[in-house]
């Protein structure tokens, strides 16, 4: 699943404006590899300690998170690691987090 397919499968069940993207900052490899020069850094600091604890963050791979950061390499049964959309659909994954 690539960005574009899974943005269009989004918006057949939510409403555009409720979509939010964005780009990760370049760590470790990534950091000597990738032209950072581009990209654009929010004037504002975060309001809360986890941005993305309000809304699941889903990578290329299917998975549906309820955070990120230390956690982005679970692949157990973990509450953080709410589903695949490989397996399961969107609706699915978080009717069963709200649980």
């Amino acid at each position: 699943m690539n960005y574009k397919n899974l943005f269009v499968g989004l918006q057949k069940i939510t409403h555009p404006e409720t979509i939010l993207t964005t780009i990760t900052f370049p760590v470790g490899a990534a950091l000597k590899k990738i032209d950072s020069s581009n990209f654009e850094c929010a004037e504002l600091s975060a309001v809360n300690a986890c941005l993305s604890g309000a809304t699941p963050i889903i990578f290329p791979d299917g998975r549906v998170m309820a955070c990120i950061g230390p956690v982005i390499e679970l692949n157990n049964n973990h509450p953080l690691l709410l589903g695949n959309l490989n397996s399961e659909s969107f609706e699915e994954i978080i009717e069963s987090a709200g649980r």
